[in-house]
């Protein structure tokens, strides 16, 4: 794909089931990273900035995401042509 998926998450609860949820019910297939672990963490602060690591996060593609908000998830992944729903 030229605009892989990758979720990153932590122990964070009901958020971080929440932005993989949104991922599962559009059928969207997508690399799941743990930011407990220290160069996880390292990858996603270099994308998306050290003050901007907010868990969860998701990239597409070259754009990165810090901090789950549905309706900009969405707005991205329509954009990098993923469907609506499986």
């Amino acid at each position: 794909q030229k605009s892989p998926v990758t979720l990153y998450n932590s122990d964070c609860g009901s958020l971080c089931d929440r932005a993989r949820n949104l991922l599962q019910a559009r059928g969207i297939p997508f690399t799941e990273k743990d930011a407990r672990v220290p160069a996880e963490l390292e990858e996603l602060r270099g994308l998306v900035g050290p003050d901007k690591a907010i868990i969860p996060s998701l990239t597409v593609g070259n754009t990165a995401l810090g901090g789950f908000d549905a309706a900009r998830w969405n707005s991205t992944l329509d954009s990098a042509g993923y469907p609506k729903a499986p």
